[in-house]
């Protein structure tokens, strides 16, 4: 049989002599009174240090008050800030008045027919032969001058022009 080792030897003695200081040590519901002998040397070095400030009836303490509870739960956890709170937004404006979105159309050219002048325009992949009061999407052709189409956005009413790029237009045809 082999021989106990000294390390677990010491271990084992170690660990019986904590469980049996755990069971038959100090009681922990034992009451300490405190040291008398100890305040009372200090009550008197403060007293006699201790100077008169004024009047003492002119001293008055007054216990802090607690604001009363308030019937809505406050937010612990709200942001805060140092900065100045923002300054009120000014009056909103006034309406901005609607806007035509800008013409879809590339002009393409004119065809002259006898009593009508066709425009052909180009929108995309697209291509429209209006004369003047026909429509082309949501713009209606209004009028015509030499050097540019005036058209009406339908939905809002608002009239918009496009610019022809070229010779003038020639309305007049036979």
């Amino acid at each position: 049989m082999q021989r106990p080792r000294p390390a677990l030897l010491l271990a084992l003695a170690g660990s019986a002599g904590l469980s049996a200081l755990a069971l038959f040590g100090d009681d922990p519901n034992e009451v300490i009174r405190p040291a008398e002998r100890a305040i009372a040397p200090a009550l008197a070095t403060i007293a006699r240090d201790a100077r008169p400030v004024g009047n003492p009836a002119a001293i008055s303490f007054r216990l802090g008050t607690r604001p009363a509870a308030s019937d809505q739960p406050r937010d612990l956890f709200a942001a805060y800030s140092w900065l100045p709170p923002p300054p009120p937004p000014a009056s909103s404006p006034a309406q901005a008045a609607p806007q035509a979105p800008p013409v879809p159309f590339t002009y393409g050219g004119s065809i002259g027919i006898p009593g009508k002048v066709l425009f052909v325009l180009i929108e995309g992949v697209r291509t429209y032969v209006v004369s003047v009061g026909d429509q082309a999407g949501d713009f209606q052709l209004q009028s015509v001058s030499s050097s540019s189409l005036v058209f009406l956005h339908v939905p809002t009413g608002l009239e918009q022009t496009l610019a022809v790029p070229g010779a003038p237009i020639m309305v007049q045809v036979r």
